[in-house]
Formats: C-alpha cells, sequence, structure tokens
C-alpha cells in the first residue's frame, strides 16, 4: 500500500468514525425513546476507528481487509435503506437529500475503495 493511500485510508476511517461517535452523543437528533439509534452509532464509530487502526497495522491480513470493508459497506447500505423505509428501531428514517449523511457515505467510499488494495489481489496484466 502505498504512502497516500494509507493516509486516505486513515483519514476517511477516523473521519468516519468521528462522525458517527458524534451522533451517538445527541439524542435530542432522534428524539425520545431512540437509545437503540444512539447505540448504533456509538458501535458503529468504535468498529470504525479499530479496524482503521487494524487495517493499517502490521498484523492486517486478507481476514481484518474483509471485514473491515463489509463494516463500512454495511452502514452504507444500512443508511440507503433507512431512507426507503422505516427501521424497526431507532429514529425517524433519514432524508436522502442530507448532504451532512452523503458526505460520510462518500467518505466511507472512499475507505471501501483504499481498502480493496490490502486485499492482495492478483493483478492481470
Amino acid at each position: 500500500m502505498s504512502k497516500y493511500s494509507a493516509i486516505t485510508l486513515g483519514l476517511a476511517g477516523v473521519a468516519s468514525a468521528i462522525i458517527h461517535l458524534y451522533l451517538a452523543n445527541i439524542p435530542r437528533m432522534f428524539g425520545a425513546g431512540s437509545t437503540s439509534t444512539g447505540l448504533f452509532f456509538l458501535l458503529l464509530g468504535i468498529f470504525q476507528l479499530l479496524f482503521t487502526a487494524l487495517i493499517l497495522s502490521k498484523y492486517a491480513n486478507r481476514i481484518v481487509s474483509i471485514i473491515a470493508i463489509a463494516g463500512f459497506a454495511f452502514s452504507i447500505l444500512i443508511f440507503f435503506i433507512a431512507t426507503m423505509v422505516q427501521l424497526p428501531f431507532g429514529a425517524p428514517h433519514p432524508q436522502l437529500s442530507n448532504t451532512f449523511a452523503l458526505t460520510t457515505k462518500v467518505i466511507e467510499l472512499i475507505f471501501i475503495v483504499n481498502s480493496l488494495e490490502k486485499l492482495n489481489l492478483p493483478q492481470h496484466a
């Protein structure tokens, strides 16, 4: 992995985690009784910090990379599902036009794209 890829991956992972940890601490944003939403954002932020550190460490392997990519992809997928239908837990569904949320999903996508290099896929000539 190149130095710039590692920096981009690290910044994207940490930025995404910070955003989710910030959202976990704002229960008033989601209304009363939405502790499950706050818990989801807290766990997602912790996961993203942990796997960003792991994927950049010397202990990173193919399994760690796959888990990290799957976790970040799950975050993107659950957001788009939540914009289409009301989830059985948490807050009302977000608006697809929410620039802050879409920016977060783009950051997560940047993490995923940079993580693909860690999978060591065979190169075709």
